[in-house]
């Protein structure tokens, strides 16, 4: 919540061309990890890493409606969420693919070029219209994210939560226009917003615990390479 309220009273563009430009100079830190004492700077990447994705997150969504005609907005947000969430079969095999073949050079030079493609693609797109700072599409965001902690009852708890205080472009309206700390009390007010937002973060909580005893068991107890967690991954 705190960081989409930064989102809000920020210039959307600028934002999401230098969270970008940032994440590509942060990730080429990468390559000074040479031994076991600087592996700090991987959790450090990492968590830099999960804070710009919820930035260009929020910024994306709420940069599209000045981007795009309201009649395709929600059908690219659909194609938008599909791409999101289907790389993510392909990106752990092709990432240990790489890996295997080239070493973690390659996986660096690639991760850290893709937000600086992206930054560039961020600077041409063409806006019909002046992103405001307060008056944000924020719904959508958020129902993609409801939608991802609570699977099929996403569609029932955005009926439940929205409401007719929604307006159709998007912007923002009822309790969520009334400030950041009054999302706040919708958030964990809201029984059926609180519920999937708490059962999400600790779904994710116990995914890092899991990541971290598969690793172990797949690296010390089988003694297999750890590429094979990319094969696991897209599994």
């Amino acid at each position: 919540p705190w960081l989409g309220a930064l989102v809000d009273r920020l210039p959307r563009r600028p934002l999401l061309i230098a969270v970008d430009l940032g994440l590509g100079a942060v990730l080429l830190t990468l390559l000074l990890v040479r031994s076991a004492e600087a592996a700090w700077l991987i959790f450090a990447v990492l968590l830099t890493r999960g804070v710009s994705y919820v930035l260009i997150d929020a910024g994306e969504t709420a940069i599209l409606p000045s981007a795009l005609s309201p009649k395709i907005l929600a059908d690219v947000n659909g194609w938008r969420s599909s791409a999101q969430e289907g790389m993510k079969l392909v990106a752990p095999l092709a990432g240990a693919a790489l890996y295997a073949w080239r070493g973690p050079i390659a996986v660096i030079l690639l991760s850290a070029g893709m937000p600086l493609l992206t930054a560039a693609c961020y600077a041409l797109i063409r806006l019909h219209g002046p992103a405001q700072l307060t008056d944000t599409p924020r719904r959508v965001h958020e129902d993609e994210e409801r939608t991802k902690a609570a699977g099929a009852v996403g569609g029932a708890v955005r009926a439940e939560a929205a409401g007719p205080e929604v307006e159709e472009n998007g912007k923002r309206s009822g309790i969520a226009g009334r400030g950041f700390r009054e999302g706040l009390r919708a958030l964990f007010g809201v029984p059926g917003v609180r519920v999937p937002v708490v059962v999400a973060g600790v779904a994710i909580g116990a995914s890092g615990l899991k990541d971290a005893a598969v690793l172990a068991h797949v690296v010390h107890d089988l003694g297999l390479p750890a590429t094979y967690l990319g094969y696991l991954g897209t599994a």
